[in-house]
């Protein structure tokens, strides 16, 4: 069997993990903290992290990376009904928010 990594540092429970491409061995996970965190499968700390504005700030409940862009944008959903879109190059805050829907997006 190979080596595993712990990741520490949530916020809040785990909620999603996604292996990104890109020829990186990067994993995206979001948790019930408000945080999207981009971590390196080898090292125990993350990468990137990145949160939406206070006012925003919800547990991020689904996550997926937006075909055709090897990982580089992610979609998250949150309890709130909310889905952001983020963009790994520019981490401070979300390139889109949608209110679509008034329950967990899952």
């Amino acid at each position: 069997m190979g080596a595993t990594t712990a990741f520490g540092g949530a916020r809040g429970g785990a909620r999603g993990t996604l292996a990104l491409g890109g020829g990186a061995p990067l994993l995206a996970s979001v948790c019930t903290g408000g945080l999207l965190k981009l971590w390196d499968s080898r090292q125990s700390a993350p990468l990137l992290q990145m949160a939406p504005p206070p006012q925003e700030t919800t547990a991020l409940t689904a996550l997926t990376a937006r075909p055709g862009t090897e990982g580089i944008e992610i979609m998250t959903g949150s309890s709130r009904g909310v889905v952001a879109l983020w963009d790994r190059r520019s981490p401070a805050h979300p390139v889109s928010v949608f209110r679509p829907h008034e329950e967990h997006v899952w």
